[in-house]
């Protein structure tokens, strides 16, 4: 009866090792309004290395890998939001040099994971 315990034990101890302690991952979705006012453009940032050759390496793409277009910038929260990230911070930074003084609004979004391969997980960035 001893040894059974002590083996029962040793599994849920072994098992409680394993799993691992979910942390906070964030993201930064940047958003500029198109000429014609209708859409926004936003672009997230995980922290991924830019790539020099894919400049467009930070846009949304939905499956057929098509850039994704949002009406706002709470269109494209409530997208994330379905991917279970949560919203954090928001603040707009007016430009002071260039034609445009549009302002670039700036969303920080917070989703807890377990894993890195969790962070992007139903996320498509344009590669190409």
């Amino acid at each position: 009866m001893k040894r059974f315990f002590l083996v029962i034990v040793l599994a849920v101890l072994t098992m409680a090792a394993i799993a691992q302690e979910p942390y906070k991952a964030y993201c930064e979705i940047v958003g500029t309004g198109n000429i014609t006012g209708t859409k926004v453009k936003i672009e997230v940032d995980f922290g991924q290395k830019a790539k020099w050759a894919a400049p467009n390496a930070r846009f949304l793409v939905d499956e057929n890998g098509e850039k994704m277009n949002f009406n706002s910038m709470i269109d494209a929260v409530n997208y994330l939001a379905k991917l279970g990230w949560e919203l954090i911070l928001a603040y707009p930074i007016t430009p002071t040099q260039g034609m445009s003084k549009d302002p670039v609004y700036h969303y920080i979004l917070c989703k807890k994971v377990t894993s890195d391969e969790q962070i992007k997980e139903g996320i498509n960035l344009k590669d190409k």
